[in-house]
């Protein structure tokens, strides 16, 4: 079933005016018929089903069900050394797929400095949860400087960086954290001085990984399974 992105709290019964961008895209690009369900979602973790019932200008949703949740149980935080072209929207939408609920960008002694645009990160974001079936966004926190990305992330959680050679990651068992390095990985300073702040080393792989495979691979390793909740 299609699902749309909307504003506000969801209750059973609510009517929804979709933006005038969400609304062309829902009536002239999609063309979903008059009367027929979405899934419509609030970005906070909260989901439901609703019908296109009017075009006032824009389109009318009315929600028919009850709201479910549909999110993940454990703060899961990345904070992404930032790759450069096509492989860093991949590496976001990995991480919506593998359950990322903390998104902290960051810059590190070999990232390739290409500017900070987080409108367009927050599509990818946004598209990737309608695509995978979350009803939450990532929240997408300021790009910073690698150590201050990673202070940001709070201390009770299991702290991982990857680092090659390490023993292999294992899921936790709570919230948690992965810091992915840039292409050519992190300087011997930028490791110490995370595991100085009392990050964890953790392995992903016997081979050289991209950092969007790197991503996908660590989340997957690390996110905590059902039977932790």
């Amino acid at each position: 079933m299609r699902r749309q992105p909307v504003e506000g709290p969801l209750s059973q019964g609510a009517v929804v005016r979709l933006s005038e961008r969400d609304s062309h895209h829902l009536l002239h690009v999609i063309r979903h018929p008059r009367g027929a369900r979405l899934v419509v979602f609030d970005g906070h973790g909260t989901q439901a089903e609703a019908t296109l019932d009017d075009v006032d200008g824009a389109a009318v949703l009315t929600v028919v069900t009850a709201p479910e949740r549909a999110a993940p149980t454990h703060a899961l935080h990345l904070v992404l050394c930032l790759p450069k072209g096509p492989p860093l929207d991949t590496a976001l939408r990995m991480a919506v797929e593998t359950g990322a609920t903390h998104l902290h960008p960051a810059t590190s002694r070999r990232t390739i400095p290409k500017g900070d645009h987080p409108d367009r990160w927050e599509r990818v974001l946004i598209a990737a949860a309608k695509q995978c079936g979350r009803a939450d966004v990532p929240v997408l926190s300021p790009l910073r400087p690698l150590l201050e990305a990673a202070a940001a992330v709070p201390t009770t959680a299991d702290r991982r960086v990857a680092t090659p050679g390490a023993d292999p990651c294992l899921p936790a068992t709570g919230p948690a954290a992965l810091v992915v390095g840039p292409e050519g990985g992190l300087t011997d300073a930028e490791l110490d001085a995370l595991l100085a702040a009392g990050w964890s080393p953790t392995g992903l792989s016997s081979w050289v990984l991209r950092a969007d495979t790197a991503v996908a691979v660590g989340l997957a390793a690390l996110a905590p399974r059902p039977t932790d909740t």
